[in-house]
């Protein structure tokens, strides 16, 4: 972020106001630290106040980009110039020579010396898809529908700010409407005979199953999603036309996009991404595919390799081919190591405090951590798991968690009816005019085990598609095609389904049964304690009274136990958390921390630094829950001020402006007027309002002054 928080939340409320959706984004990182960020994104003006003087205080600001708040849609044109060779300014020059030059519009200098162009949408001007940068040639990506860019004034992670060309901010001028002849070539479709494929110039006919030529047998008897994942592919997301995204092998899913299947409907797989030797930009059917992974290009070897019989079992085969012959996915540079993406960044790990807790439910979840949940059947654990996810997906306080914005969790019940769903919750004050949409709950679902790749695929698309950040299954054993007393089922389960999840920092609950003496523990192999950090055990005492036990646990801040009592408040249930008092030693250090610091986010490491230097002691136990203290404090308080009190249920609710007295601290927070309204002045340019200020760095000439000559195309200030 800028060395100036309050710049920060002051550019945040300025983007906010011209209706473009902020998100933090991860001090010298790109990418946001909230796993459904596309979701996340927000223009109001509580969220985001919460946010910067919060827990993202030190964080920089993203802008998630393909729509305004009303509607307008835009893209971001992303010029790298990494590499001289592969410049998209100068690539984007070689269009205007050919077309005529850009209109002047919304301009940005990134950290890494490129540039970001926003240009607006016509009527008619077809979808753009993230990937179509390739279209327009070399150093050129394109950020569209819940893409995003980082803005000013993050920092990159080499140091170097982001910043608008003076002249070029938002709200200084309009974001001018891209050219027709750019939106036809980032919406131009590819030609078919460019597949590659051996049977494509001469296809069978649909749903003919005559066809045993080995390339139309293969594409036939095969489907994407297994032939990726076991590959090493990664889903990404899905647009609502139907258009898979993926990501290649040994990247990140955070870090961006590497194909597409099925753009316009044509079971075809579109690869854009230049970081695969033998597998280039281009299109391919499954055969194709397979012909460039295995056999670098050579048709006729892969048709004699194949060499089926119209009597074998076609699934086994291609199974035991993809065991036998795993792809040569070789990264361009063959000095790439495969598991870079894997090694641990040791300096980071020593400046994250991992003694600290953090928690998605106070105290039973933790945040982005694997639990199992198991009880005797009938004793209520379905019960507690349905409460806390209704109540996260509506905004409500649960056990020690206070209200907070609505998040999405997805419930996939191998058990229930519908009709038992609406009884319990109705049970829990909900009825028709709740907003329930951040619940996506599965009921009875067909699909594969979780134990299987194509189990695991079919969950983690729904957790892309709705951006789930708690993913609860219950329960375990109708969830699985192996064994229940196989260890092999739990080992596969996390295998392909529990550590995709954890990869992505979703937390999940796998509920499950425990054998005929409970206190022995789970039902099924012992491996099931092996997967999840943390396993409770449920225990019903009496018709109200729960204990909750901590039999493993991966992190010592974990309780030993917690204690609920299933309370009846008029003609609702609830679980109430008991025994949840804070110390008196905890509460006097907390006044003790308050008085030698403001800091409300010390980690441990720095409270106990604070402490020694202070000639204090304390124990771990007392400091934990004096931060705790004193981090709730804060958040009781900014509720109350920006984002209103949560009413006697306990509902979330938002203030749609901004409080008069401004920010905490007494700082003022000033936001444009309108949706045209216009920033505070720069250094020596003349205009109107009130936003942030930008740095004198990146004016483009000394006065301040842009010049009309210079005006004319925006690429002028990149040469």
């Amino acid at each position: 972020m800028n060395s100036n928080g309050q710049n920060t939340l002051d550019w945040a409320l300025h983007y906010a106001s011209l209706g473009y959706r902020v998100i933090p984004i991860k001090p010298r990182e790109k990418r946001p630290p909230i796993a459904a960020w596309q979701d996340a994104a927000t223009t109001n003006t509580g969220t985001i106040q919460a946010w910067w003087t919060g827990r993202y205080a030190d964080h920089g600001i993203g802008i998630v980009t393909g729509t305004l708040d009303d509607g307008t849609r835009y893209i971001a044109l992303d010029l790298d110039e990494h590499d001289p060779n592969t410049s998209g300014t100068a690539t984007l020059r070689r269009h205007e020579k050919t077309h005529g030059r850009l209109p002047v519009t919304l301009t940005a200098r990134t950290g890494s010396g490129g540039t970001h162009l926003l240009y607006k949408l016509k009527e008619s001007h077809g979808d753009i898809g993230n990937g179509a940068g390739r279209l327009l040639g070399a150093g050129i990506d394109v950020r569209a529908i819940n893409a995003q860019i980082v803005v000013a004034p993050t920092v990159h992670p080499n140091g170097n700010e982001y910043v608008w060309l003076e002249g070029h901010t938002p709200g200084e001028i309009e974001m001018a409407l891209l050219p027709d002849w750019i939106a036809d070539i980032l919406t131009k479709q590819p030609e078919r005979e460019k597949v590659v494929s051996s049977d494509v110039h001469n296809p069978p006919t649909t749903g003919d199953t005559t066809d045993t030529r080995a390339g139309t047998r293969f594409n036939r008897e095969t489907n994407w999603d297994t032939l990726l994942s076991a590959d090493g592919w990664t889903p990404h997301h899905r647009d609502a036309d139907g258009t898979y995204y993926w990501t290649r092998p040994h990247k990140d899913v955070r870090d961006g996009l590497s194909a597409t299947v099925n753009h316009n409907n044509n079971d075809l797989l579109t690869v854009f991404t230049t970081s695969i030797t033998n597998l280039p930009p281009g299109t391919y059917d499954r055969f194709g595919y397979w012909t460039c992974t295995r056999y670098q290009g050579d048709f006729a070897a892969a048709a004699r390799a194949l060499n089926i019989t119209q009597d074998q079992n076609v699934t086994d085969w291609i199974n035991e081919l993809q065991r036998q012959q795993p792809p040569t996915l070789e990264a361009a540079n063959p000095t790439d190591d495969p598991l870079a993406t894997w090694y641990i960044d040791f300096p980071k790990l020593w400046a994250n405090d991992t003694s600290d807790t953090e928690w998605l439910v106070e105290p039973f979840l933790a945040k982005g951590r694997a639990h199992a949940l198991y009880a005797g059947a009938k004793s209520g654990k379905s019960l507690l798991l349905l409460e806390i996810a209704a109540a996260l997906a509506t905004g409500k306080s649960t056990l020690a968690q206070p209200a907070q914005p609505p998040m999405h969790v997805l419930y996939i019940d191998y058990e229930m009816t519908g009709n038992d769903v609406r009884d319990r919750l109705e049970a829990f004050g909900y009825s028709e005019k709740d907003d329930l949409s951040h619940l996506h709950y599965v009921l009875l679902p067909s699909i594969a085990g979780l134990d299987t790749p194509e189990g695991a695929q079919a969950v983690m698309r729904a957790i892309s598609a709705t951006g789930s950040q708690l993913v609860i299954v219950d329960t375990t054993a109708r969830a699985v095609e192996g064994e229940e007393n196989d260890a092999d089922t739990m080992r596969a389960f996390y295998r392909w389904t529990g550590v995709n999840m954890k990869s992505l920092g979703v937390t999940w609950v796998r509920a499950d049964h425990a054998g005929k003496d409970t206190a022995k523990g789970q039902r099924g192999s012992s491996a099931k304690n092996d997967d999840v950090d943390v396993v409770w055990r449920f225990t019903k005492r009496s018709e109200t009274s729960i204990l909750i036990e901590a039999t493993h646990r991966r992190m010592q801040w974990i309780p030993d136990k917690v204690e609920l009592e299933l309370r009846t408040i008029g003609d609702q249930i609830k679980h109430q958390l008991l025994g949840n008092e804070i110390s008196d030693a905890a509460l006097q250090l907390a006044q003790t921390l308050d008085r030698l610091t403001t800091d409300v986010d010390l980690s441990v490491r720095a409270a106990r630094k604070l402490l020694k230097d202070n000639n204090i002691k304390t124990s771990t136990d007392t400091l934990r829950q004096a931060l705790a203290t004193r981090k709730k404090q804060q958040t009781d308080s900014q509720l109350d001020t920006w984002l209103g009190v949560p009413n006697a249920r306990g509902t979330y609710t938002e203030n749609s402006g901004t409080p008069d007295s401004g920010t905490p601290g007494g700082t003022p927070v000033q936001t444009a007027s309108g949706r045209g309204g216009t920033p505070s002045v720069h250094s020596g340019t003349a205009s109107s309002g009130n936003v942030p200020h930008v740095p004198r760095s990146i004016e483009r000439y000394g006065d301040g002054t842009p010049t009309s000559e210079h005006d004319e195309d925006p690429l002028d200030d990149l040469s």
